[in-house]
């Protein structure tokens, strides 16, 4: 029987999407509305009509927020190899750049900061990375401001959360033990 009216379902469901919907967009959001997928047009907060047959609305985000950067094994100009992971603190403030130049903008925001991480780093040497981190941290935050305003994220602060030196080991076999012997360098 549900067969059989099933078609019926799919009438009802379809001319419903022909009515005009309703959307409440949050303070702490903004959006971008796709107008038969190509026109892009501002969302901002409030209540907002939309007609969904020949529009799309994405929301997202825009007050604070913080994305944590993986470490990375870096070498400074003065040949030391060291990890540094950092974090950067940043809002939208421009929800179609944001939405329509980049497919992930989480995934740009973090491959341009790890980038600007790995620059800052290996131009400078361990002992001014250490003794100078406010003006490192300085130097990454208005970097990645000039780089990400394209996006439209406006970046609030970079900074280095963990900086620790690596000391490599070499190990050699040797044969007369039976066994890898290490090499400290």
């Amino acid at each position: 029987m549900d067969a059989a009216f099933g078609w019926l379902g799919r009438v009802i469901e379809f001319l419903f999407s022909l009515l005009p919907r309703l959307i409440i967009v949050r303070k702490t959001h903004a959006g971008v509305r796709f107008r038969n997928g190509k026109e892009a047009l501002p969302v901002l907060p409030g209540l907002r009509i939309y007609w969904p047959i020949v529009t799309e609305i994405v929301l997202y985000p825009t007050v604070r927020q913080t994305v944590n950067l993986d470490s990375q094994t870096l070498c400074t100009i003065d040949k030391q190899i060291i990890g540094v992971a950092g974090i950067v603190i940043y809002k939208i403030n421009n929800t179609i750049a944001f939405l329509t130049e980049t497919y992930d903008g989480e995934d740009t925001i973090r491959d341009i900061a790890l980038s600007a991480i790995a620059e800052v780093v290996t131009t400078n040497s361990y002992s001014h990375l250490t003794h100078n981190r406010a003006a490192v941290h300085d130097e990454l935050t208005e970097t990645l401001r000039k780089a990400l305003r394209p996006f439209g994220v406006g970046v609030n602060k970079v900074t280095l959360t963990d900086m620790f030196p690596i000391h490599l080991s070499l190990a050699t076999w040797n044969p007369a033990e039976g066994k890898y012997s290490a090499n400290d360098e």
